[in-house]
């Protein structure tokens, strides 16, 4: 990788933050269910609320979609 490619290095920091968002998401399910709300959780996990919020958001839409009838 040449010094000063940006591409590259997003691209291996992408590859990096999708398998640590994978733990995020769970820890985040976790509390969701232990009954936090989303600003403990954000304190908890010392992420901002609104990264929790997202999660928590893609979480509830994962679920709607397989809680439909087909």
């Amino acid at each position: 990788m040449p010094i000063g490619d940006d591409s590259a290095m997003a691209e291996f920091e992408g590859i990096y933050r999708s398998g640590d968002s994978l733990k995020r998401r769970e820890e985040v399910r976790e509390r969701l269910r232990a009954g936090m709300d989303e600003k403990r959780i954000a304190a908890d996990l010392g992420i901002e609320r609104h990264a929790v919020a997202e999660i928590a958001e893609r979480l509830r839409a994962e679920t709607t979609e397989v809680d439909r009838p087909r």
